[in-house]
């Protein structure tokens, strides 16, 4: 049975190992060691490698980059600080109402 602290701890991890991918490719693009065909190379090596993987195709490695250039901006990070907050807060129409016999 997962508890919401365990989800939370899965996504978090989730998010941490797709921000990295996505910091590592977005910066070899734009130092111009790889070429956007790199991508799909990596994309189709991943698959190779473990064919039961999934979320690694060359749209979400994407993504990925993405995610990371967007989130990266200094003025996203700037804000962000102004804020204060050390985690993150859905608002009240995105919580999930809890009973003692969800999983």
């Amino acid at each position: 049975m997962l508890y919401f602290s365990e989800i939370a701890m899965v996504n978090t991890t989730a998010l941490q190992m797709y921000w990295e991918i996505g910091q590592y490719i977005s910066l070899q693009i734009k130092s111009a060691r790889w070429g956007t065909k790199v991508v799909g190379d990596l994309a189709d090596y991943l698959k190779r490698q473990n064919p039961r993987r999934r979320g690694l195709s060359k749209r979400n490695l994407y993504n990925m980059v993405k995610f990371y250039d967007v989130y990266s901006r200094p003025i996203f990070i700037d804000r962000i600080s102004q804020l204060n907050i050390n985690e993150f807060v859905q608002l009240p129409t995105a919580q999930l109402e809890t009973t003692n016999n969800v999983c």
